[in-house]
C-alpha cells in the first residue's frame, strides 16, 4: 500500500510512504510538480467601456502570477436630447453612455418636402396650390380653369 504524506507543490517535493504487508515502511520523495500552483485572487482591474480589465492571481507557494482578461464592456448609449429634422434643417440626436458618460451627436438628415394639394375656397382667381405639410412652403399655385361656362373644371368654383 502507498500513502501520500505530503503532496508536491510548484516549489517543494512531496513525501510518500510504501507499506509492505510484512509491516516494513519505506519513505519516498515525490518530485516537484511545476504545474501544481495554488492560485488565489489578489487583484481585480475592472473593465471600462473601452478598456479591458483583468483578474490577477498569485500562487501562494512561489508568488508566480497569472491574469485572466475581462473584455471591455462597450458603450451602452441612450438618447438624452433629440431635435427632429425638418424639410428646412437637419436634426440631431445626442446620446450618452449610461456607464461612463461619453456623449456622441448623430445628425438626422433633412427631410424631403411632402406636398399636398390644397384648394382655395371662394377665391375668384386662384384654384389650388401645393403646400408642404411639414413646413408650409407653397409651390405650384394654379388659377381657375374656366372652359365654356362659369364653373372651374378643376375645383368646381362658380363665377359670380
Amino acid at each position: 500500500m502507498t500513502e501520500i504524506i505530503k503532496k508536491p507543490t510548484c516549489i517543494s517535493k512531496g513525501k510518500g510512504v510504501k507499506v509492505c504487508d510484512c509491516g516494513y515502511k519505506e519513505e519516498f520523495k515525490i518530485d516537484i510538480d511545476k504545474n501544481m500552483h495554488k492560485y488565489g485572487l489578489i487583484n481585480i482591474i475592472k473593465p471600462t467601456c473601452t478598456e479591458d480589465g483583468k483578474e490577477i492571481y498569485e500562487c501562494k507557494y512561489c508568488e508566480e502570477q497569472m491574469s485572466v482578461l475581462i473584455p471591455a464592456l462597450g458603450h451602452k448609449y441612450k438618447s438624452v436630447e433629440v431635435k427632429p429634422a425638418t424639410c428646412i434643417k437637419p436634426g440631431y440626436k445626442i446620446e450618452e453612455c449610461k456607464q461612463c458618460g461619453d456623449r456622441k451627436t448623430i445628425t438626422l438628415p433633412k427631410l424631403e418636402h411632402f406636398y399636398q394639394t390644397v384648394f382655395y375656397e371662394n377665391d375668384p382667381e386662384l384654384c389650388r396650390r401645393s403646400v408642404c405639410v411639414r413646413c408650409g412652403e407653397e409651390i405650384n399655385v394654379y388659377y381657375h380653369r374656366f372652359e365654356k361656362g362659369d364653373t372651374c373644371k378643376v375645383c368646381g368654383y362658380k363665377r359670380k
